[in-house]
């Protein structure tokens, strides 16, 4: 299995070059446009902006004909790597919306391609990194402004017998168009280690630009690690950003005194009769806050609300698609007991069409896993900020959360296994578009999962709220 640390252990460590392997792939010489697209929700400060918990956008625009190899002669691991584009960066807090431009020759991209991770990297302070000569290659910093390893992308063109075959497929190289999504990492360090907030500023055109990983919790061995998730796109051709627009939607577009619920991933899903593949989907129900009532059986901060409008809107490609669900079939939930929370639906069951929650098959922390934790158990594994985030995570406020995302009609929710029973099927929700239906395409099995159709989720989702007013 492939993990992200190769490339950023190996920058740290003092080398003695004597050759680096650094060729253009030939079959790539003529290359095409390409953007790099990574999406998160995030802390930090733009000029003297401040934001909390933002919708972040960042972009690469560049050609596959830059993408290089960088050997293990270089920085001790294989890595595929460009560093000529155009980078830009678009921040979404409540009713400000601002994009932009990085300065040249701060920003790359990167794919470990040992140990499974990709993200959008830059470049520490002092003399610069050479590619043709593999100079100063301690100033690579592959997790700034952001990396992602430990999810969709770990057995990208590797064979491994646990892992779908789909994700097997996937390419490692920066080429072609896929998209990703895994744990998101915004720190100068090493991920699965202490991973400390950047003190140098990206330049850009609107000020000195600093992001911060304020969510974390202790890994087994005591180190703070990112409880944090992220979502990385790689488009070729002219496709424009791939995602919904409904995504970067101020508060102020909705209904006012009103609580919009969102979640974002990458799946398969079928609208109408036609399958869109690895495309991105943006759920969102809207409702109000006096529309939340106590979950049963789920403790005092467990909530539901099933009084709302439910929408759709997908990328795929050039296209998007939008559908609002007809009435009486979504809900959303929060359940720290089971540590679950998301989208169900009352024909499909709590864990469809999407809900976050831990899976069997992984074991690190993740963001609904830590709050759920605080909230039934009070322990001191996590940052202060992780503590506060639990205490506003009631569907009430806003909020953000991150973990493993599940579309199943047949999931296991005892002893948090976190497995989908029954994993090829689906159940049909009804929209003014059509009929609808969320798959669940990137899994893992553990190792008490008996056949290909139980399997834990290896994808990730990103849910938020957003709140224009109380009632």
């Amino acid at each position: 299995m492939k993990r992200y640390g190769g490339f950023l252990s190996s920058v740290r460590l003092p080398f003695a070059f004597t050759a680096i392997t650094m060729i253009l792939a030939s079959s790539f010489a003529l290359g095409e446009p390409i953007r790099y697209t990574g999406f998160t929700v995030m802390d930090g400060q733009l000029g003297t902006w401040k934001f909390h918990n933002a919708r972040v956008i960042l972009t690469f625009d560049s050609d596959t004909k830059y993408v290089e190899t960088l050997g293990t002669a270089c920085i001790g691991v294989n890595a595929a790597f460009n560093s000529t584009g155009v980078a830009r960066v678009t921040i979404a807090d409540h009713e400000k919306i601002v994009t932009a431009k990085f300065d040249p020759n701060q920003i790359f991209v990167s794919f470990d391609q040992d140990n499974g991770g990709i993200g959008f990297g830059s470049f520490a302070p002092g003399p610069p990194f050479v590619a043709a000569s593999c100079s100063n290659p301690g100033s690579l910093i592959p997790s700034y402004p952001l990396g992602l390893h430990h999810g969709t992308m770990d057995y990208a063109q590797n064979n491994d017998a646990y892992a779908s075959a789909n994700q097997e497929a996937f390419p490692d190289n920066l080429q072609g168009t896929v998209g990703f999504s895994g744990t998101g990492y915004t720190c100068v360090g090493v991920p699965r280690k202490n991973c400390p907030d950047a003190t140098a500023p990206l330049a850009t055109d609107h000020g000195n630009l600093y992001f911060s990983q304020p969510y974390q919790g202790y890994g087994g061995q005591g180190y703070l690690v990112s409880l944090n998730g992220a979502l990385f796109f790689q488009e070729t051709g002219e496709s424009g950003i791939p995602l919904p627009a409904s995504v970067l939607a101020p508060s102020g577009n909705t209904a006012k005194r009103s609580i919009t619920y969102h979640m974002l991933l990458v799946s398969d899903v079928s609208l109408d009769g036609e399958l869109y593949q690895n495309a991105s989907i943006h759920l969102s129900f809207q409702s109000r806050v006096s529309r939340v009532s106590e979950l049963a059986d789920a403790g005092p901060n467990g909530a539901i609300n099933t009084e709302g409008a439910a929408r759709v809107d997908i990328k795929a490609g050039t296209r998007t698609i939008s559908a609002s669900f007809d009435p009486g079939q979504i809900y959303v939930y929060f359940d720290p007991a089971t540590k679950s929370a998301g989208f169900g639906s009352f024909s499909g069951g709590r864990a469809y069409p999407a809900i976050l929650g831990p899976t069997y098959a992984h074991g690190d922390p993740d963001l609904l896993a830590a709050v759920a934790d605080i909230l039934t158990g009070g322990t001191t594994y996590y940052t202060s900020p992780t503590t506060d985030l639990a205490h506003v995570t009631d569907l009430k406020h806003e909020t953000m959360l991150s973990d493993y995302v599940s579309s199943c009609t047949d999931y296991d929710f005892s002893a948090l296994v976190g497995v989908c029973y029954n994993l090829p099927s689906s159940r049909k929700l009804t929209t003014n578009r059509g009929d609808f239906y969320l798959y669940q395409p990137y899994n893992v099995s553990s190792n008490t999962d008996p056949t290909p159709q139980i399997r834990s989720s290896d994808n990730w989702g990103i849910f938020w709220t957003t709140l224009d007013g109380n009632d």
